[in-house]
């Protein structure tokens, strides 16, 4: 992460972030990837397709992985009504640690995204159907306060 050298065009990019993401969002067409990456990458001054990106993230995730960094205290603190969206494909975010999150927080709405990595892509069904019911779900607000 952070490392990724330029691609000698649009086409070039979409397939290198294919190759890399095909196994986390498979059975997409070649103009999603066209499209995805429009979305990560821009053309610099010379006109090179590059990742558009801070080369120095991937510094600080090699850094926490390093370290052991432990955010756990910090999910624990959280007090509001929470929706877990986890990519059954994830081979980030384990569906053991997702328990282990239900497990701390029981309220937790815990969504499984079929046929995606780390993270849904947020216009799946699911993910879409889960997020709307997620806010139906909430308080309504006294907009005469607002």
């Amino acid at each position: 992460m952070g490392r990724i050298p330029p691609a000698r065009d649009w086409e070039a990019a979409a397939a290198r972030s294919r190759q890399t993401y095909e196994k986390a969002l498979p059975g997409l067409l070649d103009k999603f990837w066209l499209s995805y990456v429009r979305l990560s990458y821009r053309e610099d001054e010379s006109g090179k397709v590059v990742p558009d990106m801070d080369p120095a993230i991937g510094d600080a995730l090699r850094k926490t992985s390093k370290d052991g960094f432990d955010t756990w205290h910090l999910f624990r603190a959280l007090t509001m009504r929470c929706l877990l969206l986890r990519g059954a494909l994830s081979d980030v975010l384990t569906q053991e640690t997702a328990e282990r999150m239900r497990a701390i927080k029981p309220d937790l709405e815990l969504v499984i995204v079929p046929e995606r990595g780390h993270a849904p892509l947020l216009n799946e069904e699911t993910s879409r159907a889960a997020i709307q019911g997620f806010l139906d779900r909430l308080p309504a607000v006294d907009s005469s306060i607002i």
